[in-house]
């Protein structure tokens, strides 16, 4: 009896952690989202945004498509929230981050939920809140190009918003594959969702049919899926359609062929390239570790722990199947990873640029994340004596991921700046168009990372103006 008042009593313990962990895990991330109301327009953005100048949405997205502009139009997901966003018009560019770092956390959450009562037959919802905040927080920090992936429209329609659909994408698949018989809506909802989820773009295509290729394994070893079950190639099918139509695209060819650049690479022959793919994910993976030491650590310790309080005394899982468990998250990873280094080795023979290797770095992280959350529960169902002494390491990654946003707040200085700037400018020129002077001189505002100020074609566009110059 007393026993088992003690194990109440450490539970509530935990859960009341636990809450206040999330609690302060939740204000770390709320830190990136005030500093993501500083963000403006910049480059690309003006492109999107005076695609609807004149023009219907439907039309937008089909000329796009159809056409070669300065964008790539062959993305058509990119477009097509590109296109909602410019029916909210500029301000909606101070409320992206908001949005984008919320669907993220709301997503993983989704995510991590799905996985833990798929693989452990365990459900929680703080403990998986939890470990999606945990992850936000370090894919934040970590991310490969700070401005580009969380704080620029373009940036982020392009190569962050797609993890957000994959990570809806493949928690509804899980959550379907628990359904005896799941209605015929729910696979168009998973073929119309994998077909978004690939339109954003060709690394983010290639990459997510290689790892959901992958979960299919597993699937057919678990016994999730049978071969002749149809239903469940749903997403994959989705997936291969909408990267078929990113390559068939006429905006993408008449792109490619009116550009040297877009045909720089010799690499045609499939050996070199999936070899030079490999290679350049190895270099990715190295140098994360090398670049990232700390942060790395700190998600192992962070999903370790909170693995620990994951309850499968009730499963049967042994060291052998653990280690088979371990080698496929492994080796699946790491392919995914090299899978999203093809595209632009293929493109342009060259390295991935910045932006887009933050769909790497999610792969890896979750890669991370899946494999210390197993051993951390495996492990401590083992040694449930150190149960109790979980809670520090927990505390700790908590406190460091509150330091690593709280650094964030010199950025926004930086920020703020060049957005005083811009909402002068942008004043002037909306003044200056009222009173029908269509040659107008602005002042630039300062580059960031090598996201130039405008594309003069599309600032032209966007303001309906004549002639721009800029003076210093």
């Amino acid at each position: 009896m007393q026993k088992q008042l003690i194990k109440l009593e450490y539970s509530s313990l935990v859960k009341k952690t636990l809450k206040i962990v999330l609690v302060f895990l939740l204000g770390g991330i709320a830190i990136y989202i005030f500093v993501g109301f500083s963000s403006l327009m910049m480059a690309d953005d003006y492109c999107y945004f005076s695609l609807i100048n004149n023009q219907t949405f439907i039309n937008a997205q089909v000329e796009t498509y159809t056409n070669a502009i300065v964008i790539a139009g062959n993305r058509f997901s990119a477009t097509f929230f590109s296109l909602l966003a410019s029916l909210l018009g500029p301000k909606f560019i101070q409320y992206s981050p908001m949005i984008t770092i919320l669907s993220l956390f709301f997503s993983l959450y989704f995510l991590f939920f799905q996985l833990l009562f798929q693989f452990m037959k365990y459900k929680d919802r703080i403990l998986s809140a939890v470990i999606s905040a945990t992850f936000v927080g370090i894919i934040l920090y970590i991310a490969p190009s700070r401005f580009q992936n969380i704080y620029w429209f373009s940036g982020v329609i392009a190569y962050t918003t797609p993890i957000i659909t994959y990570s809806l994408l493949i928690g509804y698949w899980f959550f379907i594959l628990r359904i005896k018989k799941p209605r015929l809506w729910q696979f168009i909802f998973l073929f119309l969702l994998s077909l978004l989820s690939a339109g954003f773009s060709e690394t983010s295509s290639v990459t997510f049919f290689v790892n959901f290729s992958f979960l299919l394994l597993l699937g057919f070893f678990k016994n999730n899926i049978k071969f002749n079950d149809l239903k469940f190639y749903f997403p994959i099918i989705g997936l291969i359609i909408g990267m078929i139509l990113l390559i068939i695209s006429p905006s993408a060819l008449l792109r490619n062929n009116g550009s040297d650049s877009m045909v720089a690479s010799n690499i045609t022959n499939p050996i070199p390239l999936i070899t030079t793919s490999i290679v350049f994910g190895f270099d990715f993976v190295l140098d994360q570790i090398k670049s990232f030491t700390l942060p790395i650590m700190i998600i192992i310790i962070g999903m370790f722990s909170i693995g620990g309080f994951i309850n499968i005394q009730n499963l049967q899982i042994s060291i052998k199947k653990f280690l088979i468990f371990s080698t496929f998250i492994i080796v699946s990873t790491y392919l995914t990873i090299s899978a999203s280094m093809a595209p632009q080795l293929f493109a342009f023979g060259a390295y991935p640029n910045v932006r887009s290797q933050i769909i790497p770095t999610f792969f890896l992280l979750i890669g991370i994340s899946v494999f210390s959350l197993s051993f951390g529960a495996i492990f401590i169902s083992r040694h449930q004596k150190i149960k109790f002494l979980l809670i520090i390491p927990i505390l700790l990654v908590t406190i460091y991921l509150l330091r690593a946003s709280y650094s964030e707040l010199t950025y926004k200085n930086e920020l703020q700046v060049r957005k005083k700037i811009w909402e002068e400018r942008n004043a002037y020129i909306l003044q200056q168009v009222e009173q029908e002077k269509f040659e107008i001189t602005v002042k630039g505002v300062d580059s960031i990372e090598s996201i130039m100020d405008f594309n003069p074609v599309c600032f032209r566009d966007y303001y309906k103006i004549d002639i721009i110059s800029v003076k210093d």
